[in-house]
């Protein structure tokens, strides 16, 4: 099978998306199909294999506002005809890359399927103001699409109240977790992680409050923070105004190696996010034998039902939160890891499901759609 994958941005990066992306291609290469990723970066150039899949990635166009691509355009506009792909595969509602891709799409009757990794809001007031102004394109790769997938069940039923009328396409299929080689390495017992975009939504900010909360009971616990994004200068000061800031690593971007280690080596993963439509890095952490410290918000109260994982109440207390550290980093909370639902699944289980969706939407476009 011809598979194309258009999404924002691509492996190094780090996100639900772009591991999503990457992890299904690779899966898909190793079952012998043929993957092509069309995406943006603000540095990478070009075209090249990583893994056996071509990614092309395009710059990105700041003269647009919302997402939208010449290049992109460009690009796709040769690519996107009939015979050159079995099926395409877009990514995001929350970018206008996702409305070109689907109008190439549409008018040259090429099928394509739609993840929508939909939050129902931007997640700052002009971010918020795109959102809304994307209704019509939005609505429209979605009455375009042959199928559309949603990660959770919180996702879906959020995609449905904002767009009634979709429930015969739309399905769920989780994230993946990777196949992480287990390490032999030491705990540590005083060591939170957060783990993704830093960005202001993500909850940090909550997290270092809660450290400050412990070091002003005596406790030394340390945060280590992977990944990279728009609100690191911001985070960097606010751990200083806390006087957190010794106790906090910032580690940027890693690879799958280190990623792994430090899973394993940490106490408990911590993610107060106020929008997930799935929450991957709890996932992976769980399926490492680390704990999850989740907030009770959105799809990741999905979670809760996880041999491992512990709520704390949205918007968070520093306070409470300090409290639900506390009780685990003790042992004075059930944390056993473990047995797993549905939820958790191999990418290798996944990317069967998806392979079975794109037959399944391969076949129900008939020659007049």
């Amino acid at each position: 099978m011809r598979i194309l994958m258009v999404t924002k941005f691509y492996h190094p990066r780090i996100g639900g998306v772009e591991t999503t992306v990457k992890e299904l291609c690779e899966e898909f290469v190793r079952r012998g199909h043929r993957c092509t990723v069309v995406t943006m970066d603000h540095e990478l150039r070009g075209r090249v294999i990583i893994n056996g899949v071509e990614v092309i990635r395009c710059p990105v166009d700041s003269k647009l506002l919302g997402g939208l691509n010449r290049h992109v355009w460009r690009h796709l506009s040769q690519e996107v005809r009939p015979g050159m792909f079995d099926i395409v595969h877009l990514h995001s509602y929350h970018i206008l890359l996702s409305a070109q891709s689907a109008y190439l799409c549409h008018r040259h009757k090429v099928p394509f399927i739609f993840s929508a990794h939909y939050h129902g809001k931007g997640h700052t007031p002009l971010r918020d103001l795109l959102f809304r102004s994307y209704r019509f394109a939005g609505k429209n790769v979605l009455r375009w699409s042959e199928k559309i997938t949603c990660v959770s069940e919180y996702e879906k039923g959020l995609l449905l109240r904002d767009f009634p009328g979709l429930e015969g396409k739309v399905g769920v299929i989780p994230s993946g977790i990777k196949g992480f080689p287990i390490l032999t390495v030491e705990r540590r017992k005083d060591t939170l992680l957060y783990v993704g975009r830093v960005t202001r939504y993500k909850g940090i900010d909550h997290v270092l409050q809660a450290v400050k909360v412990l070091k002003e009971r005596g406790k030394e616990v340390r945060l280590r923070v992977v990944g990279s994004g728009p609100e690191e200068g911001a985070l960097h000061e606010l751990a200083q105004q806390l006087g957190v800031d010794e106790a906090v690593t910032w580690l940027g971007d890693v690879g799958d190696d280190e990623l792994n280690r430090e899973y394993r080596s940490s106490a408990a993963l911590v993610l107060l996010s106020a929008a997930e439509a799935y929450g991957l890095v709890v996932a992976e952490a769980l399926s490492c034998g680390t704990p999850a410290i989740v907030a009770k918000k959105e799809a990741l109260v999905e979670f809760l039902n996880e041999p491992g994982c512990v709520g704390v109440d949205w918007p968070p207390d520093p306070e409470k939160v300090a409290d639900t550290v506390q009780r685990v980093l003790e042992g004075r909370e059930a944390t056993k890891v473990g047995s797993f639902s549905n939820k958790i699944a191999p990418w290798r289980v996944i990317a069967q499901e998806y392979l079975r969706l794109y037959d399944s939407a391969i076949a129900v476009r008939g020659p007049d759609r």
